[in-house]
């Protein structure tokens, strides 16, 4: 028959403040643009838009994924 499986997500680790990651992006040289849901983050040099979460904490993933998109990890 039938095996169920329960996937369980592991508590996170670690939660950056969304201030914290937009403070990271401006050194990095990001201009970070007001937006509706999501803020986006501007580079003069490079060709594509970031877009940064609104909320007061980003998850762990989510956090690593812009900041190695913006090329600061």
């Amino acid at each position: 028959m039938f095996t169920r499986v329960i996937i369980r997500c592991p508590k996170w680790k670690y939660a950056e403040k969304r201030t914290e990651l937009i403070r990271k992006l401006r050194k990095g040289g990001w201009v970070v643009v007001a937006g509706g849901k999501h803020g986006k983050a501007v580079h003069l040099d490079k060709t594509y838009i970031i877009t940064v979460p609104h909320g007061s904490n980003i998850d762990e993933w989510t956090a690593k994924a812009i900041l190695k998109d913006a090329g600061l990890l």
